[in-house]
């Protein structure tokens, strides 16, 4: 039986059926009639294979065994048991529902592709925005790190400001005890400098003199040298006249031995007188060896003196060289400081100087004492800076830390967009595959229909050939 409200084709088990829907209007139904069956809305596969699709007015339900099932090789009886069933159809009308069906078949295919093609669409735009999304939280936790960053370095800058503020207030603060120090360090050089320049000009004073008391020494020993070769001349005159009285008074005896008559008399006082010249002769000699002797230690302790002298002139030349060299590095030197000066002065001008070099001493170390105060009071706010900056540092720290927590949580919530969109894509994919589940359901019905119109036309010709 075949009506266009409902329609119920049964072949050995393989049905269709249509289904209205129980609220259609008249003009819904004239259009089923004619061959429309509305716009398809939805098409489902059941868990035992049938095939449901739904339209805006009613449901067509396809059910039935494998098409590799229908048998091509019937018997006359069974075409002529299918006729007989056909025998139940109008052909108007069943042609007309076939036409409907097969449209109706044509529109679902359309709308599953359409639908295949939104899905695919419905997929990527779900994915390229998931992918958006998750550029747009990289981006937020970039700049997220960015802000932190800044903030961070802000922090940091301003503790190392404040840091360099309390250094600068340090050095301040240090200037004039450095200062102080740095002034008693150059009067102390300066006095110790002028304690050397009158150390060595004392030196100089004392070699001065014993350059002229050396010379006063050679001055005597020159006399004496020269006292001694006036002896020693004298005594060699004297010698040389003793011995010429001696010729003489020889010449003399023996002209008196020689004499006629002889005068016994005076040969005698003239023996006398030769042997008192002898004598003296003697002596005289003794006199100029002992002259001579004189005049060559003289000679000898002069010629030492010279040499000593000599030395202290050196000393004092290389002394007035040390002294001038002293005097060259004090801030004021002297216009003339190896001038003479005694020795009395020297010492007392030395004197004053270390002094001033004692007083010089009392005032670094009193500087270099108040610097090392104001250094370790210094050091104690150093140490608080210092700290301010640490906690400057730890702040730093911990906004880099939330920093990295918000980068990490939007790489984390990127990767919960990418895993929703593989899922998405997953879903899409599902449907692609279910739609072409679906394709292939209606091949099989198209397949069915091409059996059913080859079993029909065996079953024309075998009643034909009845």
């Amino acid at each position: 039986m075949s009506t266009i409200d409902t329609i119920n084709i049964d072949f050995s088990s393989q049905n269709i059926n249509w289904q209205p829907d129980s609220n259609l209007t008249s003009e819904q139904k004239e259009k089923i009639k004619s061959g429309d069956f509305g716009t398809v809305e939805s098409f489902t596969t059941l868990q035992d294979g049938s095939l449901q699709i739904k339209t805006q007015y009613g449901t067509l339900s396809m059910s039935g065994p494998e098409l590799d099932d229908v048998k091509k090789d019937l018997s006359v009886g069974d075409f002529i048991t299918t006729g007989n069933r056909l025998d139940n159809f109008s052909t108007n009308d069943y042609m007309t529902d076939l036409y409907a069906v097969l449209k109706l078949l044509h529109e679902t295919n359309v709308e599953r592709r359409q639908a295949d093609r939104e899905a695919r669409h419905a997929s990527r735009d779900a994915a390229m925005s998931e992918s958006l999304n998750a550029a747009q939280e990289i981006r937020n936790g970039a700049i997220l790190g960015l802000v932190m960053g800044i903030a961070s370095g802000a922090i940091n800058i301003g503790m190392g400001a404040f840091s360099a503020v309390g250094a600068l207030k340090s050095l301040g603060q240090m200037k004039a005890p450095i200062q102080n120090f740095k002034q008693a360090q150059t009067n102390l050089k300066t006095s110790e400098t002028n304690v050397q320049l009158k150390q060595q000009q004392l030196e100089l004073s004392q070699a001065k003199t014993e350059v002229k008391v050396k010379q006063e020494v050679v001055d005597t020993k020159k006399a004496t040298l020269d006292e001694t070769n006036v002896e020693v001349k004298t005594a060699q005159e004297k010698l040389d006249s003793n011995a010429k009285a001696i010729e003489d008074k020889q010449t003399e005896i023996q002209q008196l031995e020689q004499a006629t008559p002889r005068d016994e008399t005076k040969i005698e006082t003239a023996k006398k007188d030769l042997e008192g010249l002898q004598t003296k002769q003697t002596e005289l000699q003794k006199k100029l060896d002992t002259a001579n002797i004189d005049q060559t230690k003289a000679q000898t302790e002069l010629d030492e003196a010279q040499v000593s002298l000599k030395t202290s002139e050196e000393n004092v030349t290389k002394l007035e060289a040390q002294v001038k060299e002293t005097n060259s590095k004090l801030k004021k030197p002297e216009d003339d400081p190896t001038k003479e000066i005694s020795v009395d002065e020297a010492q007392k001008n030395l004197k004053t100087a270390k002094t001033d070099y004692l007083k010089a001493k009392e005032a670094s170390d009193l500087a270099n004492s108040n610097l090392n105060n104001k250094f370790q009071e210094l050091q104690v706010k150093g140490t608080f800076y210092q700290s301010v900056g640490q906690i400057g540092s730890g702040i730093a720290n911990i906004i880099n830390a939330g920093g990295q927590a918000g980068e990490q949580f939007s790489q984390a919530k990127s990767k919960e967009h990418d895993a929703e969109a593989q899922k998405i894509q997953t879903q899409g994919e599902d449907i692609t595959q279910e739609m072409q589940n679906e394709m292939e359901t209606i091949n099989d019905v198209k397949e069915f229909f091409k059996s059913m119109l080859q079993s029909n036309n065996q079953a024309f010709q075998a009643m034909l050939q009845i």
